[in-house]
């Protein structure tokens, strides 16, 4: 009898059990909306911080641009090229003055480890190709190394737009 009274038991605090892990694993409507709300995301990480206030600091006179997509930096005929460029951004991006690109910054440190698994290169291949000089950075540079990085020339295809800022 005393057997039957702790299997009955046993089985009733099992099936307790397992009808609060059921419970718990199914969302409810709260658990939904909450996932599927649409709530605020920072625009520059932590790690990404330090880095663009060194660079206003080594760059003073220079316009900074924060995960700027590659469509905005771009432009193809070609579909196939265009999906793939849609899918990427230059994590900053230094104009001049004029709003001529400087250079693109691309961050490959531990901030951007889903990014690791890909080449930078290959997914900066279009910007080289476009005539951007980019810089790939794997920890904050110091702002001496920024400096040194952008003493260079603005890329050749700057000067076809020379004739729209000779009156500024």
């Amino acid at each position: 009898m005393n057997g039957a009274i702790l299997l009955s038991l046993g089985l009733f605090f099992f099936v307790v059990a397992l009808v609060v892990i059921i419970r718990n694993k199914r969302p409810n409507h709260l658990t939904r909306r909450a996932a599927n709300s649409i709530r605020p995301h920072c625009v520059i990480n932590t790690h990404e911080q330090p880095v663009y206030l060194r660079l206003k600091k080594a760059l003073p006179d220079c316009y900074i641009l924060v995960h700027v997509s590659h469509a905005v930096l771009l432009t193809t005929a070609n579909q196939s090229i265009r999906i793939k460029i849609n899918m990427n951004h230059a994590d900053f991006v230094v104009l001049d003055h004029k709003f001529k690109v400087l250079g693109i910054i691309d961050m490959n440190d531990a901030s951007h480890k889903e990014h690791l698994k890909t080449d930078h290169t290959s997914r900066n291949k279009y910007l080289i190709q476009a005539g951007y000089k980019v810089i790939t950075y794997t920890s904050t540079p110091d702002i001496e190394t920024i400096k040194a990085d952008f003493i260079a020339t603005p890329p050749a295809y700057a000067d076809m737009y020379a004739e729209y800022y000779d009156d500024l």
